[in-house]
């Protein structure tokens, strides 16, 4: 299972969501050029200022995830930015066979 969570062109936003089986609240924000994600999950944070990068997991470890978020880009020389999020930027939440298909391709 896949689907989109829908971002806005803003520099700092929260995002809450329902998905695999818990309440997942998504903060993302602008660090002088470069986006970083902060997740809390059932209102307990699990990350914290991790920067976001091309069709890397926003959860970092694989102990973390029976599912993942993922920004997607237009093309992997793309940087997250803000403005382009919800016009070539994506975000979207896939399921743990998504995660495990996704971390074999990068392998």
């Amino acid at each position: 299972m896949e689907f989109n969570i829908e971002i806005k062109p803003i520099a700092n936003q929260s995002i809450k969501v329902s998905a695999g089986g818990a309440r997942w609240e998504i903060i993302l924000k602008d660090c002088d050029g470069f986006m970083v994600s902060s997740i809390r999950k059932d209102g307990i944070a699990v990350t914290d200022g991790i920067r976001i990068v091309y069709g890397t997991p926003l959860l970092p470890y694989k102990y973390m995830e029976k599912g993942n978020f993922v920004l997607y880009m237009d093309s992997s020389r793309d940087r997250a930015a803000y403005q382009r999020f919800g016009v070539d930027q994506f975000l979207y939440y896939i399921d743990e066979e998504g995660v495990n298909a996704l971390r074999s391709e990068s392998s």
